[in-house]
């Protein structure tokens, strides 16, 4: 589909066409249920000024093969076991081609110490190779982006793994769980600039696509919940620290693949007062993050940052008619009370460093009030 953005000297047109075919079966055995199949994906993507000459044209497919296992090894204990292999082919803008491949295994295991009790862990990989880029960043616009973006020669794919053990508790409509997990992603890809590539920064203005290290998000997290006849209420608590090569992550530097998220709370509760209606209640707290360190990407030297902490309210209501079996009107109201606030995940607030007093994310929307009527025929 085909987009225009207004640039510096005139329109600028992009084009992305994208092109998929699955297969894939189940198989189910005495004990087990396998599943396996293979995917490809075709991008290509065409840029240039609008009624001039093509100036970008890139070219991707990726090739996917995959087999996943559910085992029933005995009545306590289930096996979840599976690989994909991935192969990508990139032709970039500059006549640079890549080959890049992958295999994933993954492994989990559910074991059921009691009826009320079971216990979960897991490990899992994936792959991804070098990818087409956003249509504008082909756009040859300006000294520093001569050549539009630009791919490292020796550009590799990311290997990403991400490890989890949770324990629950299930009964008389309360449950409880408990987790922790380790998720690493190696070779990020990321924008740099070619001249500061040893020194393994990125900087939101680069053009230069590089394997910047290693982005590591670990933490834990809690969730329990009631159930009765008609209602049902949740709270789930979730940490989690987010580091690029050891640096706290923030949107601006890193783009959109990292940020750093607070403590964060959720509270859900729904009541069902008859057949026909359905409301709910929805509260999410983020606490604040005080002296977050960031690097500064001119000079690469540290500076602190705040982001506030906030709490929005979602109200959300359902009614199926008796007069109709196939009409229902859903009604939602998203930041109930209009709070004002900067989501922790996109971008921060560098005002107070010196140099930087422009770069302001953009605050969230406020009350969202949305009817809607589904009829089906």
């Amino acid at each position: 589909e085909g987009e225009i953005r207004q640039g510096a000297e005139e329109p600028y047109l992009a084009n992305i066409e994208s092109y998929q075919f699955y297969i894939g079966n189940t198989v189910d055995a005495e004990a087990q249920t396998i599943t396996f199949g293979v995917d490809l994906r075709e991008d290509n993507i065409t840029a240039g000024t609008q009624g001039g000459p093509l100036e970008g044209e890139e070219n991707a497919n990726v090739l996917g093969f995959f087999l996943q296992d559910i085992i029933l090894i005995s009545e306590e204990l289930t096996a979840n076991v599976g690989a994909r292999y991935d192969r990508y082919e990139l032709n970039d803008h500059l006549g640079q081609d890549f080959t890049n491949s992958g295999f994933s295994p993954n492994v989990g295991l559910t074991y059921d110490l009691s009826e009320e009790w079971s216990l979960r862990a897991g490990t899992a990989t994936a792959y991804r190779g070098p990818e087409i880029n956003d249509g504008f960043k082909l756009y040859p616009g300006g000294p520093s982006w001569e050549a539009g973006s630009v791919n490292d020669p020796d550009l590799e794919g990311e290997s990403a793994r991400n490890n989890e053990i949770s324990v629950n508790y299930n009964k008389d409509g309360f449950s409880f769980e408990l987790g922790v997990f380790d998720n690493t992603i190696d070779d990020i890809i990321v924008n740099t600039v070619e001249s500061e590539k040893s020194e393994m920064r990125a900087v939101p203005w680069g053009n230069y696509y590089t394997n910047l290290g290693t982005l590591e998000t670990d933490g834990f997290y809690t969730r329990m919940s009631y159930s009765g006849e008609n209602y049902n209420i949740s709270l789930l608590y979730d940490n989690a620290d987010t580091t690029v090569n050891g640096h706290k992550a923030t949107r601006y530097q890193y783009g959109s693949i990292a940020a750093s998220i607070g403590d964060s709370w959720v509270l859900d509760a729904s009541y069902q007062p008859n057949d026909q209606v359905y409301l709910g209640w929805n509260i999410r707290l983020v606490e604040g993050i005080d002296d977050l360190e960031v690097t500064i990407p001119t000079d690469f030297s540290n500076g602190l940052i705040d982001k506030p902490g906030y709490t929005t309210h979602d109200f959300y209501l359902r009614w199926d008619p008796t007069f109709s079996d196939n009409f229902t009107l859903n009604l939602t109201v998203k930041n109930v009370f209009d709070k004002l606030y900067r989501g922790h995940g996109g971008l921060e607030d560098y005002s107070q460093l010196p140099g930087y007093e422009v770069i302001i994310g953009a605050n969230e929307p406020g009350r969202d009030v949305r009817l809607s009527g589904t009829l089906r025929f």
